[in-house]
Formats: structure tokens, C-alpha cells, sequence
């Protein structure tokens, strides 16, 4: 079996090599880190040499690196870049090492600092493996110990890998320096046809050792042949390796990021627009950065359907405090909101690309813009099949779609949704089936979900909701009562959530009927309100901003009237007001301006002129 995760060390890992030299008091505080790790080793054979602890403290304190130093640091800080999809500030070769200076500093800071959480993670395990090489075999020691642990850990190191886990793992060598142990990135496997487990690792000490890059430790599970490692530049041998203990933290370097937001020429676009979509980015890292290209890709809101990737091409590094733009055309395809990404990738060295975050790193920049794409104005859009009589009603889900429903030829109620959020794409007609006499009204319970009235074949009132907010299951039709009701219905919310319903019966009066509970129950009683003749039109509800109830009438005689809650949902004043000239109105409506008052509007019944009148 072969597993291989597609890290490719030419773009993922660091181009300098693991030299470097220990600056101030840095070697000191690792010393003290692993002598700190030797006193928490549970009790064991040191314990009956007399001092055995402090011997073994002096030890520690003699011991001087060979040359290399920050592998943990290397290790951990790469698997940070590569986890949180990030661009890796490399460098350029494998001398490059960054130094405290101007252009490096930082990132030497951020590497040491992560060879000390790696220490401090896994160095008991280090102190302890090291100590047990040294006691005879009989005494359990010795590196045929080692072994027998290495393969006991195998096990943990492929479960990582089959997760598609790149791994960090120590490697604990034949000599007496623990300084002189290491840390590596495993990335892959492979069952070898004698038995054998070659690992795929990323090895500092060797950035660029093999024509691919890939160094490899090649282990015998069943012998006693210690691994083998590929890399010539370690020159000991190696006797155990094992998983390490690994905290992801977020890098404190962005080597390429975003230094001037996303563009498209405006947040509003009409369907089939072409937009020019723009970036800018710029490396803060460390010298060069991997090869990579720009990309942009558009999905919608919500859903996160993609909807498209434009690419720059694979390009080349970009040097440290450099910028490069991204300027490439989109063809808005879709309506409604979509996202706009701006992304980098890299060749992952395995035939495919990696993509990778494009962080903001700028006062202001952005990687991502909202456009709301619409129709052209003015064009109009078939919404499937569907015939109708009467007229539209437009209900809101939670979620922010549209729902229409409408009388069909058939006299049932049928409805179609928007398909996403301000999208104009909708979904077939459906049948809520019932017996319908007039148009429908819709209203939201409190609850979110959506309650259509209708007068039915036999003059009464019945209703159908949603079985929950937002979703297309419905229940079944229910009476609310009501006698010889004869107009359209129209319904309004009171203040404290419970939904109201009115209507004119064929006496030319008002009567209305109630929740007893908000999203739950009618009262089924109606009552009459007011006492004055109207016409055979539908009234018009909505709630004021003092949180009671108006209702809109045509009366045969003076035009139009309205009556009001005395109270926010209770009590209704006796009779009707009469709100001025008679118009001859055919129909009127209420609606709401932005500051919470209410305008009628209503269509004279000769003339066809709409006239409207704050009330």
C-alpha cells in the first residue's frame, strides 16, 4: 500500500538547510528545557546510581550541538504554514537562513520559538529514549529496545498519515548528544515487496537531496536492521523514531498576502455584465516566496455553489516586498449575491495544485467581496407553467427567500420559492390543494412560519402553514369559522406576535376573528366591528408604530374609512372614521414608510388612477 499526501517540499517547506548558530542565551534555555524534561522522567534505573539526577543533569549541560540546532522549530513552524494553508516565507536556498536582522528577524524569532514548544512537548520522550540506548540489554536498554519501540509506534505515525495527517516524528540516533536527535515532517508511505516501510519525509538537514526532493527513512518491521535514513548528511545512525506531540498555532509571518482588497467596479452588477476583477498582493515574508498563481473564484451566498475559477497561470516567486496584481474578466452568469475569493496555488508535485489562503494584510485590503447580481431592468421572466386568476401574494421566509402564492385555474392554492436568497430563480409551481372563492393573503406567524388565508368554496375562512419555518412540508387546510364571508381577507400581526384576520361578509360588514396565542390557536368567534355599510372589497390591515392595529374600508356612501385598536392588541374603537373625500375607490392598501407611518393607496374605480393619502 502506498500513501502519500501531496506536500511537496520544493513549495511547502522551507529552501534552507538546518545550520545555524545559537545566538545570546539560546542554547542555555534548551539545555534547560531538556534537563527540566529529564527531572520529570518517571523513577527509573538512574535512580540507583548515587546523584544519578545530577550526573545526568551535567551531562545534558556538556553537551555542545553539532552544527545544526533548530529542526524542531523548522519542522513545526512548516506544518503551521502548510495546515493553516498558507504561503511559506522559504527563502531562496539552502544557505538562506534568516538571521536577526532587518529582513529576517522575525521569522527567526518564530522558529525558534517553535523548536521551545516542541521541546517542551516532546522532550521527557527524547530524554527517556536517549537514556534507555545507554543501559546494557539486560538491564531493558540498548537500541534493540529502541526498536522494539519503534515498531509499537509505527502504528500511531500511519494513522496520522491515513487521516492525511503530515506528521512531525523524532529520530533518536546511536550517540550519547540528545542534542544531536532530530525532528522531521512525515508525509506519506509506502509497503516495500520485502516487507519493509519506506516513510516520506521532509528532512531540513537534506532540503534538496534527491531529484525530487523527497528524503525517505526506510524501516524493517519484522528484522532487527536498524532504519535507514537517506539523508548523507547525518552521520550517525539512527536506532527509533516516533510521533511527536504537536499543537498547531497560527504563523506570525504572512509571506503573501492581500495588500490591496478585492475589486469588481462596485458591490451591484446586472446579469451577464462583465466585471473586471482586481487584486493586489505583496510578500512580507522572508526573501522569496514558492512559486504560485493567483486565482479568483465566485460561488453563491448562501450555498456556496462555485460558480467559476479564473487563473493567472502558475507564475514564479514573488521577492520579498514586491507586489503583483491580479486583473482578470468575470462574466456575472448568476443572479442573486455571490462571493467573490481571491486564492493563491501551488504545484502540489503529484500531477495537481494546492490552494492557499490569501490573508489581508494591509490596513483595509480584503480577500473576498459580496456582488448582488440582478436582472436588467426592465426585463421581465417567465416563472414556469403555472396559470393563475386573481392576484399575486408575496410572502418572506426566514432565510430570506421569497415564496409567491396564488389562486390557479383550478381554484387551488399554488406557490413556487426562490431558489437561494435574492435570486430570481424559482422552483415549480406546487399545489397546496384547497377550494379557493378569492385570492389568498399570507402573514409569518411569530414563530417563522409562513399561514395563508383564503375564503373557501362554502364562504368560510380557512388557513394552511408551514409545519416549520422555512420548510416546504405544509399542514393541512383548517376552518377559522366565519359566515357568508365574501371578500378577499386580509390579515396583520399584533404587537404581541398573535395574527389577526378580517374580512366583509355579504351583510357589507367587518368581522374579524384572532390567535388566542401567538402561532397557536384561533378564537374561532367572530366579531363585527364597526356598524356602517361597506362595500364588497377586500379591507387592508397593518400594524402602526404605537403598536396597535389599522384597518382599511370602503364605504358605499363617504369613501374610504378606517377603524383602530384602542389598545396594542386588544379593544377596537366602536366605529368607523372617515378619512375624506369619496374617490369612488375600487380597492385600496396600506404600506409603511421607512419612519414607521402608514400610506394608502387605492384605484379610482372610473378613472384607474391610483391615488394615495398618509393615515
Amino acid at each position: 500500500m502506498t500513501r502519500i499526501i501531496p506536500f511537496n517540499v520544493f513549495q511547502e517547506a522551507f529552501a534552507f538547510k538546518n545550520s545555524w548558530q545559537y545566538e545570546g542565551e539560546e542554547l542555555p534555555v534548551l539545555k534547560g528545557l531538556l534537563i527540566a524534561a529529564a527531572h520529570l522522567l518517571p523513577p527509573n534505573i538512574i535512580d540507583l546510581i548515587p546523584f544519578g539526577r545530577l550526573i545526568l543533569d551535567g551531562i545534558i549541560l556538556g553537551m555542545q550541538p553539532g552544527g545544526y540546532g533548530l529542526c524542531g522549530g523548522m519542522a513545526f513552524a512548516a506544518l503551521d504554514y502548510y495546515r493553516a494553508g498558507l504561503l511559506i516565507p522559504r527563502g531562496d536556498h539552502e544557505t538562506d537562513n534568516p538571521h536577526r536582522d532587518p529582513t529576517g528577524s522575525s521569522l527567526r524569532t518564530y522558529i525558534w520559538d517553535r523548536l521551545l514548544d516542541s521541546i517542551r512537548d516532546n522532550g521527557i520522550k527524547f530524554v527517556g529514549w536517549k537514556l534507555t540506548l545507554q543501559l546494557p540489554g539486560w538491564l531493558g536498554g540498548g537500541s534493540g529496545r529502541l526498536l522494539e519501540w519503534t515498531r509499537s509506534e509505527w502504528p500511531l505515525i500511519k494513522r496520522h498519515l491515513d487521516n492525511g495527517e503530515v506528521w512531525p516524528i523524532g529520530l533518536a540516533f546511536d550517540q550519547l548528544n540528545i542534542l544531536d536527535d532530530h525532528e522531521v515532517l512525515a508525509y506519506g508511505y509506502e509497503d516495500l515487496p520485502d516487507g519493509r516501510i519506506k516513510i516520506y519525509i521532509y528532512e531540513m538537514n537534506c532540503p534538496a537531496h534527491l531529484p525530487h526532493g523527497e528524503n525517505t527513512i526506510i524501516f524493517d518491521l519484522t528484522g532487527n536492521r536498524p532504519p535507514d535514513l537517506s539523508c548523507p548528511h547525518d552521520p550517525n545512525t539512527l536506532v527509533g523514531f516516533f510521533p511527536l506531540e504537536y499543537q498547531p498555532v497560527n504563523p506570525s509571518i504572512m509571506a503573501v498576502g492581500i495588500s490591496q482588497g478585492v475589486s469588481a467596479g462596485g458591490s451591484n452588477a446586472t446579469l451577464g455584465e462583465t466585471r473586471q476583477i482586481r487584486f493586489t498582493v505583496r510578500n512580507n515574508g522572508f526573501h522569496n516566496s514558492p512559486d504560485f498563481a493567483l486565482c479568483a473564484e465566485a460561488k453563491t451566498v448562501p450555498g456556496n455553489v462555485s460558480l467559476g475559477v479564473l487563473t493567472e497561470g502558475m507564475g514564479a516567486s514573488l521577492s520579498q516586498g514586491n507586489t503583483r496584481q491580479f486583473v482578470q474578466p468575470m462574466i456575472m452568469r448568476t443572479s442573486g449575491t455571490i462571493r467573490i475569493r481571491a486564492f493563491s496555488k501551488v504545484d502540489n508535485g503529484r500531477g495537481g495544485e494546492t490552494a492557499k489562503v490569501l490573508p489581508a494584510i494591509a490596513p483595509g485590503a480584503f480577500s473576498s467581496i459580496d456582488i448582488l447580481v440582478g436582472e436588467a431592468p426592465g426585463s421581465w421572466n417567465s416563472i414556469g407553467y403555472q396559470t393563475t386568476r386573481g392576484r399575486l401574494r408575496v410572502g418572506t421566509l426566514q432565510d430570506g427567500r421569497i415564496q409567491l402564492f396564488v389562486r390557479g385555474q383550478d381554484n387551488a392554492l399554488w406557490y413556487t420559492s426562490q431558489v437561494r436568497p435574492s435570486v430570481l430563480e424559482f422552483t415549480q409551481w406546487a399545489s397546496l390543494g384547497g377550494s379557493l372563492a378569492g385570492n389568498p393573503a399570507v402573514a409569518s406567524n411569530s414563530d417563522g412560519r409562513l399561514e395563508v388565508f383564503a375564503v373557501a368554496s362554502d364562504n368560510n375562512i380557512r388557513s394552511i402553514s408551514q409545519t416549520a419555518q422555512g420548510s416546504d412540508a405544509w399542514g393541512e387546510w383548517q376552518s377559522l369559522g366565519g359566515d357568508r364571508l365574501v371578500s378577499d381577507p386580509a390579515v396583520a400581526s399584533n404587537s404581541d406576535g398573535r395574527l389577526e384576520v378580517f374580512a366583509v361578509a355579504s351583510d357589507n360588514r367587518l368581522w374579524h376573528t384572532w390567535q388566542t396565542a401567538p402561532s397557536n390557536g384561533w378564537s374561532m368567534n367572530w366579531e363585527q366591528l364597526g356598524s356602517l355599510s361597506l362595500l364588497n372589497t377586500s379591507p387592508s390591515a397593518l400594524i402602526q408604530s404605537n403598536g396597535r392595529i389599522k384597518v382599511l374600508v370602503i364605504d358605499n356612501a363617504t369613501g374610504l374609512l378606517t377603524i383602530n385598536q384602542t389598545l396594542p392588541s386588544n379593544g377596537w374603537e366602536t366605529d368607523f372614521s372617515n378619512l375624506g373625500r369619496n374617490l369612488s375607490l375600487a380597492s385600496v392598501s396600506l404600506g409603511r414608510n421607512s419612519n414607521g407611518t402608514l400610506v394608502a393607496f387605492g384605484i379610482q374605480s372610473e378613472e384607474g388612477r391610483v391615488y394615495f393619502s398618509n393615515v
